[in-house]
């Protein structure tokens, strides 16, 4: 196996743990997301009590047969090393409409409308049982600005990076690191049209290497 193909398969390995952190959390595991909420669009409202502020649906998949529970930690913004809200969660299994069909629940959560004034924060979710699949949180705030107006702000994630990808993305630069130039010999410089003089001097060497 050569040098590019070893490359090609750590980058496909590599690249989905950077992006994600974790692909299964299980209890124990954490994962933890930085965002930044960016401007999207202005809806028009027809009653002056729809609320606003920010809130967080989280999209994941889970083990029907096995009871999930997990903690969610909202943080102000990227430096914060307490949550201002943690919320226990116990995901309901089992779930079915009047006909009997199982029922998909994306559950919702609503942080304090102050929240991140500066449109920085950061989430994190602690898994305390179960396991928890391919999880994306889509987040965003709405703002007022005139009467009849709201600013909607769609958060821009980057999950913080796994210990396993840091090993990779680690791998992937010892092994694509260029080798160094062997220094040429005495021998080789002669040929080369310099004199064993010039390959002791590097003055001389300076002074009478060709030019391509």
């Amino acid at each position: 196996m050569n040098k590019r193909t070893v490359v090609s398969s750590l980058f496909a390995l590599a690249i989905p743990m950077l992006a994600n952190g974790a692909i299964t959390l299980l209890p124990g595991d954490s994962v933890t997301w930085r965002f930044e909420l960016i401007y999207n669009s202005t809806q028009e409202i027809n009653s002056p009590s729809v609320p606003y502020g920010g809130y967080v649906i989280l999209n994941y998949q889970f083990t029907q047969s096995i009871p999930l529970q997990y903690r969610i930690d909202f943080y102000e913004d990227f430096n914060s090393s307490d949550p201002f809200q943690s919320l226990l969660v116990d995901h309901p299994t089992g779930l079915h409409d009047q006909m009997g069909m199982p029922v998909i629940w994306s559950p919702e959560f609503t942080p304090p409308p102050d929240a991140w004034s500066d449109l920085n924060g950061k989430l994190r979710i602690t898994i305390l049982s179960g396991e928890m699949r391919d999880v994306l949180p889509d987040i965003t705030m709405l703002v007022p600005t005139i009467p009849g107006s709201l600013d909607v702000y769609q958060a821009q994630v980057v999950p913080e990076p796994s210990a396993m990808g840091f090993i990779l993305a680690s791998g992937l630069l010892l092994i694509y690191r260029p080798a160094r130039r062997k220094q040429p010999t005495q021998a080789e410089q002669s040929a080369d049209g310099n004199t064993p003089e010039a390959a002791q001097s590097p003055h001389l060497i300076t002074l009478t290497t060709r030019l391509p």
